[in-house]
């Protein structure tokens, strides 16, 4: 809940607000965020009220994760960017770290077959997992004043984070 109202995430869309009673759907909201294609995890800053948030874009031209740091009044929004390419490959992360000063995408060796998916397999049944490619972990500054970096380690899975 947030501002008296309570939102549902799912893995690319705006949020839904819901009834706080019944639960019900009202309509979609998207939170500060232009376009918003949303993963179904945030985090909120308890220092800064400031939520954090990232999506996935899928798109030819700018495949990319994005982190959105909407502030305390959800008036302000920034968006940190990491193009996918060969340094960042095109994987399933659900769920992201965030510390006072750094957002970090997990990149695990779990890679989306869009052609299983297209043939009405379950999503997580449609990962493939190359364990010789290793995680990567994208670590982009909060305040923009650094640019991306890329930490390579051992491949791990990770669904849902603690956080950091």
């Amino acid at each position: 809940m947030r501002n008296g109202k309570v939102y549902a995430f799912d893995e690319d869309h705006a949020p839904w607000t819901l009834d706080p009673v019944t639960l019900e759907s009202i309509a979609t909201d998207n939170i500060g965020v232009s376009d918003p294609e949303l993963k179904a995890h945030f985090r909120m800053d308890a220092q800064t009220g400031e939520r954090v948030l990232f999506d996935t874009l899928f798109g030819p031209d700018s495949p990319s994760h994005s982190a959105h740091i909407v502030s305390a009044d959800g008036r302000t929004t920034t968006r940190r960017t990491i193009a996918l390419g060969a340094d960042v490959p095109l994987t399933y992360i659900h769920d992201f770290f965030v510390t006072a000063s750094s957002v970090m995408f997990h990149l695990q060796p779990a890679f989306p077959d869009f052609a299983k998916l297209s043939q009405g397999v379950a999503f997580a049944r449609s990962l493939d997992w190359k364990s010789e490619q290793g995680t990567k972990l994208a670590i982009l500054s909060r305040a923009g004043d650094v640019d991306p970096f890329i930490v390579e380690t051992d491949s791990r899975w990770m669904w849902h984070s603690v956080n950091a």
